[in-house]
């Protein structure tokens, strides 16, 4: 019997040297013993995580009337208003990639990011930075500045919320929650004219999550024009496609400045090697 328990035997050979010295009923007991402990093994097993690469852009006008940021052939489109969201395929989305890694014209990369979630599981993307700006303000009282009795914080810069389910064929049910959200100026309250228009510099990241000057509004009675563009979309998507997103058109402070915010994220099933993040 001690030849039997060798670790190098297979369990059909094993199972085979028990059949030669163990009963029948011993050999059907050791048999389901191995198929359960296969089970056990499969249940086991990870399964796979959702990694997104996403990328977030900033477009002109010029540049968002064309691919890859429109739709080849969506003039059909009821009200003449491009499809806000579509899918190109991995091949598609490669051909554009030396062209946006140079930098096209007109095209401004706010930032990218990596997630990578469970099958089912809720996630988020965050470049964004804390404006703190009065909410409630203390009565006037004659003689006396303006003073702010509640604040609030506001984040300027893009975010995203995702949710990402894996199905059959490695398919992905995707949904995602882009915004894109710049301080456009602040306005007197009293007044309704605009106290501070801002022509922020540096880089396109730097230009949406710019602050104003608060030394400027000092003893104003003042609120934020804060310029939010949300969207939501939810598409089924091939392992490697990548979906292209077009946020509303932000109109600018000045003339020539109006910008179409789009995200663009490639989603792959990755093997579960890593935990998300």
């Amino acid at each position: 019997m001690q030849d039997f328990m060798k670790p190098e035997l297979s369990p059909a050979a094993l199972l085979r040297r028990c059949g030669l010295a163990c009963s029948a009923g011993g050999a059907i007991l050791f048999a389901v013993a191995v198929a359960t402990a296969e089970e056990n093994d499969d249940v086991a097993k990870p399964a796979n995580l959702i990694q997104l690469d996403t990328r977030f852009f900033e477009v002109s006008d010029e540049a968002a009337s064309s691919p890859p940021f429109r739709k080849a052939n969506d003039t059909d489109v009821p009200g003449g208003f491009p499809v806000p969201a579509f899918l190109l395929t991995a091949t598609q989305a490669g051909e554009w990639e030396p062209k946006l890694q140079a930098g096209e014209k007109g095209v401004d990369l706010l930032g990218a990011s990596r997630i990578t979630v469970k099958s089912g599981e809720k996630g988020e993307v965050q470049m964004t930075r804390e404006f703190w700006c009065p909410l409630e303000w203390e009565p006037k009282v004659a003689g006396r500045a303006w003073n702010a009795s509640v604040w609030e914080a506001r984040k300027l810069g893009v975010s995203m919320g995702v949710e990402a389910v894996l199905g059959v064929n490695r398919v992905i049910d995707l949904t995602v929650t882009p915004e894109f959200a710049r301080l456009q100026g602040c306005m007197d309250l009293d007044t309704k004219k605009t106290l501070l228009t801002m022509r922020p510099q540096g880089t396109p990241l730097e230009r949406i999550q710019a602050l104003p000057n608060l030394a400027l509004l000092k003893d104003q009675h003042w609120q934020p024009i804060i310029s939010t563009r949300k969207v939501q979309t939810s598409v089924a998507m091939r392992d490697g496609d990548t979906l292209i997103v077009r946020a509303h058109r932000n109109e600018g402070s000045t003339p020539g400045q109006a910008r179409t915010g789009i995200t663009w994220i490639t989603a792959k099933v990755v093997p579960a090697t890593a935990e998300p993040h």
